[in-house]
């Protein structure tokens, strides 16, 4: 029996092997691409998804990628990349969305930095303007000071020109109406109380105008002083008698005043003096009255009012709201007088700076009459030593050996006729005369010595370098040097040095004490009584002259 064989001969079975082989190499390899494909793409569509179904899908066609065939693959590999590109077209349009709003928060930090940038310019600016107009205020003040220094220094200038005549013109005067009193006519005499009244006005014209431009300037000095308000009144009164008309009385009620207060004592003087000048102006029959009396006491603090009463015929109601302008006159006397209109501003200005308020009552009795009154609150103070001289009596020096230093002939000739002649004939002074501070320096250093030095402060006039400050300063070294080297007589020709000057602000009067003055005469000098009054004291305080 034939044995039939199914197998194919092995020629033929080996080509079917191998194109089977290459087969299966080739789908090996697709696959395989095939899976590296899909797993990226799941992975790939993992990442910009929520969930994970795309990646299971992908995953899922990659385990039956064998069984499924090609197409299945294909079908699978369109399906989700369609799917993946709608998801990364709206991730696009949300990165896009998400680039325009970094762009926009990029261009807001910019515009936020550029608008710094220019806040801080601004700033700067503004500094800038701002120190200009510092700058600029700075120069304008400097400028108004240089100014005002200008004209403070003009105006003290100008007051000494008109005091240094005003000085001779006073003392020629006194001089007339003291010793040759009795060889006067009574027409004479009556001129030359005319010219003492018009030099009394003159003068205290110039203290208001020095007065006033240190209230204007902001520079007046209100120091406090230990002075007694009685004494002070009758200081006034004693000053005021001669701007009264005859028939016109002037009294001082201030007994109930006799107290040590700390004030300004000159700057008083000087209210109460306009306040009397106003009244002798308006007052042609009658009395004037110059009151001090205390209001109320409380601990250490005093109320005291100050006041002036006339016996004129008064101050209309429509005038007395604007009595204290700068040119206001008072009426009755007044219209018919040349007043300057400024006694009565002065006061009140200077009534202001004190504290007080300068007051007016018209009429004061039966119509008539006014009165002008300040009340002030000031401390209880004491005199120390220097400053209670004026209340005691003390024997005038003799034989005082006087040296009178100034620059003009005529107040270096008048001056020495005043210590010789009137209260002071009888006590032998004996008055010698230099005319600059050299020449007072070179007197000294050839051994002569003097008890009293009157020491004018302006000595240029005459070819002098040395002011009087300077000059008294050189008097003071030596008199030192020769109480150092134990020089026994040395130690007791210490002069009195009384400065002496038509500028008489209390800067020139404070430079004067520093320089080593003792005392300060203003021109005109006090009258004979005073300036004798003024000697005596600081010459019965000097020691050790008298030991």
């Amino acid at each position: 029996m034939a044995h039939t064989c199914l197998c194919p001969p092995p020629r033929e079975l080996a080509g079917s092997d191998k194109r089977a082989r290459r087969m299966a190499v080739y789908q090996l390899v697709s696959a395989a691409f095939m899976i590296m494909h899909l797993v990226s793409l799941g992975l790939y569509a993992a990442r910009f998804t929520e969930t994970s179904e795309i990646a299971y899908g992908l995953i899922f066609t990659c385990l039956f990628m064998s069984r499924g065939g090609t197409a299945l693959c294909c079908v699978s590999i369109f399906h989700v990349t369609a799917e993946s590109l709608a998801f990364l077209e709206l991730q696009n349009a949300q990165l896009a969305e998400d680039v325009e709003r970094l762009e926009q928060e990029r261009k807001r930090d910019q515009m936020k930095q550029h608008n710094a940038k220019l806040y801080t310019r601004s700033l700067e600016a503004e500094r800038e303007v701002e120190r200009q107009r510092e700058a600029a205020l700075k120069m304008e003040v400097l400028h108004k000071s240089v100014l005002l220094k200008q004209e403070t220094d003009f105006t003290a200038t100008a007051l000494h020109e008109i005091r240094n005549p005003l000085n001779g013109i006073v003392q020629i005067v006194e001089y007339l109406m003291g010793p040759l009193k009795n060889e006067l006519t009574p027409n004479v005499a009556t001129e030359l109380r005319s010219i003492v009244q018009c030099s009394d006005h003159l003068l205290l014209f110039l203290k208001n105008v020095l007065s006033l431009d240190k209230i204007l300037s902001g520079t007046m000095a209100l120091p406090c002083k230990a002075f007694n308000p009685a004494e002070l009144c009758q200081a006034v009164k004693t000053m005021s008698k001669h701007s009264v008309q005859q028939g016109v009385t002037i009294e001082a009620v201030c007994e109930e005043a006799e107290v040590v207060l700390c004030g300004a004592p000159l700057q008083l003087n000087l209210m109460l003096l306009n306040l009397m000048s106003n009244a002798a102006k308006n007052t042609a029959q009658g009395r004037i009255v110059l009151g001090a009396t205390v209001v109320r006491e409380t601990g250490n603090v005093v109320d005291i009012k100050f006041s002036v009463t006339d016996t004129g015929p008064g101050i209309p109601v429509d005038m007395q709201k604007g009595i204290f302008g700068m040119r206001s006159q008072t009426g009755g006397v007044a219209e018919q007088s040349k007043g300057f209109g400024i006694g009565l501003n002065i006061a009140s200005k200077l009534a202001v700076l004190m504290g007080s308020e300068l007051l007016v009552k018209s009429p004061v009795a039966d119509g008539k009459g006014s009165e002008f009154s300040f009340t002030m609150s000031l401390e209880k103070g004491e005199f120390t030593e220097g400053e209670d001289e004026a209340v005691e009596k003390v024997e005038p020096p003799v034989g005082l050996r006087v040296l009178v230093v100034d620059d003009m002939e005529m107040n270096r000739k008048l001056l020495k006729r005043r210590l010789e002649v009137g209260v002071f004939k009888d006590l032998m002074w004996q008055v010698e005369l230099a005319f600059t501070g050299e020449q007072a320096i070179e007197l000294m250093d050839a051994g002569r010595v003097f008890d009293l030095i009157v020491m004018d402060e302006n000595l240029q006039d005459e070819g002098g370098v040395l002011t009087g400050t300077e000059t008294t300063r050189l008097i003071r070294e030596r008199e030192l040097m020769k109480s150092i080297e134990g020089d026994e007589a040395g130690e007791k020709e210490r002069a009195l040095i009384f400065g002496f000057s038509g500028n008489c602000t209390p800067e020139d009067q404070a430079r004067g004490r520093e320089s080593g003055q003792d005392w300060f005469w203003a021109k005109p000098p006090p009258n004979s009584e005073q300036a004798l009054q003024d000697v005596s004291r600081l010459w019965d305080k000097k020691s050790p002259r008298e030991m």
